[in-house]
């Protein structure tokens, strides 16, 4: 809080440029370590505090100049770090149904009558598709990441918020496993 909130704030609202200024200089650091924590992405979290100080400017008539202009500001960079999450998961899901959804057509765009190759490669990669499902979750994640995606370890750690060794023993694990229970189909 700073000196003479209230009129600052009373100022802000009749659209006075300053008093924004104010108000920006003495959130803006704290509500992007607040937002860094959401959201674990410098440059994502610079724009959820930028979004919230828009959202401040042009809703400014709206505000309630006897409440704490503190708890506003944390409050809507809050709720835009939850939703830009929420889109972001739908976004990844919808990615993981199309991927899955390209792999199908392409199997089916395969001529297996009587191509006994063909009919083993199809057995094979529906097998791999299923071991894959039933690896654990985190290893599971890491290993779509870096195969489907192919993302690097270091891009797959940062996604993920875990240390690049910790994904080299996803993906090791992920290997072993596969490997392990697929076995059978390569002798």
């Amino acid at each position: 809080m700073f000196v003479n909130e209230s009129s600052i704030i009373k100022n802000l609202i009749k659209g006075d440029e300053k008093s924004f200024e104010i108000v920006f200089k003495t959130y803006y650091k704290r509500l992007y370590s607040y937002a860094l924590k959401y959201i674990q992405d410098p440059v994502k979290a610079d724009d959820m505090v930028q979004d919230c100080f828009y959202h401040l400017w042009t809703k400014r008539n709206q505000i309630n100049p006897e409440k704490p202009i503190r708890s506003y500001l944390f409050t809507i960079t809050k709720n835009k770090c939850l939703n830009w999450i929420r889109a972001n998961q739908i976004r990844k899901n919808h990615q993981e149904v199309w991927r899955y959804s390209k792999i199908n057509e392409q199997l089916h765009q395969i001529d297996f009558l009587g191509n006994e190759e063909d009919s083993q490669f199809e057995t094979l990669y529906h097998d791999l598709l299923i071991e894959i499902e039933n690896l654990p979750e985190k290893c599971q994640m890491v290993f779509k990441l870096s195969r489907f995606e192919n993302l690097k370890n270091k891009e797959i750690a940062q996604e993920l918020n875990i240390s690049i060794k910790t994904v080299e023993k996803h993906i090791s694990k992920a290997v072993k496993q596969l490997k392990s229970n697929l076995v059978s189909f390569l002798i």
